[in-house]
């Protein structure tokens, strides 16, 4: 199909004075090549893609300012060398360490690198790197702080549903290997995305602190109302 003299599709800097062709393609960014005029169909095509996504680039690219991230990608000085399962309950710094619920045999933190929003660990107060090692009075209130979990993560959150589980070993991915501890993820209709299937990250849309306040605050509520192991 032709407009004028012109097929449609055909590259119409063809058609201007060599002079001309090499000063538009230099304003749309696009590389000078030697005999220009005899490049084949699919190295035009390249061209125009490129220049194309030159354009978006530039005219597309929004930056994400979030300078309060420096807080939390920063290294933690100190970092703690031994076992945080055992340091941080012994430390008494519950809100600096995220405990949000200690009992009498197990305790109820924040992952400082979480999942998800709200992904929290059960751990008990006992060294040990399986429940098998566990009697049954420490299982029966690691189960009892879970279900107190679900409930305040569902009450301030909202979840669809929930990842839990316990990683046994480095092989499986404990972190800390040495200490048990057990998982609670929230989980959302959408929340894989592309971020964490194409570029490997999770976005995290909630402050930790501001999350800990508010499941602290649920928690509080829901024991005062409900037997479950008191709070030390």
């Amino acid at each position: 199909m032709m407009v004028g003299d012109t097929p449609i599709g055909a590259d119409l800097s063809d058609s201007l004075p060599p002079a001309a062709a090499s000063e538009e393609k230099e304003q749309l960014g696009i590389p000078q090549t030697p005999a220009e005029g005899c490049r084949p169909l699919h190295s035009r095509f390249y061209d125009g893609c490129l220049t194309l996504f030159s354009l978006c680039y530039n005219f597309c690219m929004e930056n994400l300012w979030a300078p309060w991230r420096m807080a939390f990608i920063a290294p933690k000085t100190p970092r703690p060398e031994g076992c945080i399962f055992c340091i941080y309950p012994a430390e008494k710094r519950d809100a600096e360490n995220h405990i949000l619920y200690r009992g009498e045999r197990c305790f109820m933190m924040l992952n400082r690198y979480p999942y998800n929003n709200g992904h929290l660990m059960i751990a008990p107060y006992q060294h040990v790197e399986t429940i098998e090692k566990l009697d049954m009075d420490t299982l029966a209130e690691l189960m009892a702080q879970a279900q107190l979990a679900l409930r305040a993560l569902r009450l301030v959150m909202t979840p669809d549903g929930f990842n839990m589980g316990i990683n046994e070993g480095k092989v499986a991915g404990a972190g800390y290997a040495e200490h048990m501890h057990f998982h609670i993820v929230p989980r959302w209709s959408g929340d894989t995305n592309f971020m964490p299937v194409i570029a490997d990250i999770k976005v995290i849309p909630e402050h930790l602190d501001i999350v800990y306040q508010k499941l602290k605050q649920a928690l509080e509520s829901i024991n005062d109302n409900l037997n479950y192991p008191p709070a030390v």
